[in-house]
């Protein structure tokens, strides 16, 4: 069975432009995700900031796709999301492996300044076949989106530079309260840093703390 890295190193043809800092990842599972929640807390945009800097939890699917809802740092987040020097932008997103393959499609991209905390939700409906993607802050959901492109059958975070953060350095950041409910049991999904209280249909990791990381 691939892991949930291989997965996701799939989906990118990685080159100087395009790369992976440390990753926390769970699966790829024999049933699928029908929900996932984690809370992102990003802390300091990079300074300077360069494009472009991506934080993300993501899913990888059975169809090539992969959810990834992003809190991205940008050399000009007022083009991005309105925002301002020192803010992060953020938006739900999906990498399509079916409809049109290797395409981008995002909800809304809205600031956020550092240090606060983004709730991210994935949840599937079982009549449509599809995820929806939640992107919450301070209660109020600020980007979502929904799109069909198989089940996901991995959940891990990344932190993803492309062009000039490449030759950057990424701040710190956390996830938090981060809860994965699968279809059916799968005892082998867990890892060390995850438990299960419910016979391995309902996964949660408490806390990942992501370091600082410079290419």
């Amino acid at each position: 069975m691939l892991s949930y890295l291989a997965l996701v190193a799939s989906f990118f043809a990685l080159s100087s432009a395009q790369q992976f800092g440390p990753y926390y990842s769970l699966g790829a599972t024999s049933s699928y995700i029908i929900e996932a929640t984690t809370t992102l807390t990003p802390s300091k945009v990079p300074s300077p900031a360069a494009d472009r800097l991506a934080l993300w939890p993501g899913m990888g699917t059975d169809g090539g796709g992969l959810y990834q809802s992003i809190v991205l740092a940008i050399a000009s987040p007022e083009s991005e999301c309105g925002g301002s020097t020192g803010q992060w932008c953020a938006f739900a997103s999906v990498y399509n492996g079916r409809i049109v393959k290797g395409t981008q499609q995002s909800g809304d991209s809205v600031p956020i300044d550092a240090n606060t905390p983004v709730t991210i939700n994935y949840k599937y409906d079982e009549s449509t076949e599809s995820y929806t993607q939640k992107v919450t802050v301070n209660g109020e959901v600020i980007s979502t989106i929904t799109t069909s492109d198989g089940k996901a059958i991995g959940w891990g975070t990344a932190v993803e530079c492309q062009d000039d953060a490449c030759n950057g350095t990424s701040t710190t950041h956390t996830y938090t309260n981060t809860t994965i409910v699968l279809a059916a049991a799968d005892s082998s999904f867990g890892s060390t840093l995850s438990l299960t209280s419910d016979d391995n249909i309902t996964w949660t990791v408490e806390s990942i703390s992501v370091p600082e990381y410079s290419w």
